[in-house]
């Protein structure tokens, strides 16, 4: 499911009594996914909604991406942004009931069939 950031915008009253939580997983340590998630960063913070990140970092570790993924899940978020195509590929896996934003994917059809 694709989530708006928009959608997690809040009257300015609502803002500063609640911001939204967005998990933020990282299969492995990419300069890519980096500036990716500070772009986001830099974008939310310029639209003026309240978020708190809470980062997960696989290491490019299938084990210990399932553990930080059912964090994510417990937190609980309201979506969890999923940086890079085997990031993305394993939320969509574990996290079938929170909705998933994805950034620096690149082909993710093809990457499936190398799985």
């Amino acid at each position: 499911m694709l989530v708006a950031p928009t959608a997690l915008a809040q009257q300015p009253q609502e803002a500063a009594a609640q911001a939204a939580t967005i998990g933020v997983f990282f299969w492995h340590d990419s300069p890519n996914d980096r500036a990716t998630f500070a772009g986001i960063q830099r974008g939310l913070a310029a639209a003026k909604v309240a978020v708190r990140f809470v980062e997960r970092h696989a290491e490019a570790d299938e084990a210990k991406a399932i553990r930080q993924l059912a964090e994510l899940r417990a937190e609980p978020c309201q979506l969890v942004l999923a940086l890079g195509t085997r990031a993305t590929q394993l939320a969509q896996q574990h996290l079938v009931d929170v909705p998933i934003v994805f950034a620096a994917v690149t082909n993710p059809v093809l990457s499936l069939i190398h799985i």
